[in-house]
């Protein structure tokens, strides 16, 4: 069977939860689960998911604070405006008050 397959680099000095949403099929929003997993500060997962060739796509991910006060958990609470911003293959994710 196959399974879809990534590579995550986790560069920053902080440690980090991650959930990657599995499609089901090639149709975005068809959810298939999800699957869980944690990443020390500078760690690199090779991460698979999915049950078989109709479930190798992902939907989206969620990256999670793990700890109180780190970039992550400031960036989220500390501000009250968050933008996504970036082009091409590279999105940013970036706090305000505004």
């Amino acid at each position: 069977m196959a399974q879809g397959k990534k590579v995550f680099h986790n560069k920053t000095n902080q440690p980090l939860e991650v959930t990657l949403d599995v499609r089901q099929g090639d149709n975005p929003g068809n959810e298939a689960g999800s699957v869980i997993f944690q990443m020390a500060a500078g760690q690199t997962v090779t991460q698979t998911y999915g049950t078989d060739t109709n479930s190798v796509f992902l939907n989206g991910l969620a990256v999670e604070v793990v700890k109180r006060g780190s970039s992550l958990d400031d960036l989220l609470n500390t501000h009250n405006t968050i933008t996504f911003g970036g082009s091409g293959s590279s999105i940013s994710i970036s706090g305000s008050n505004s």
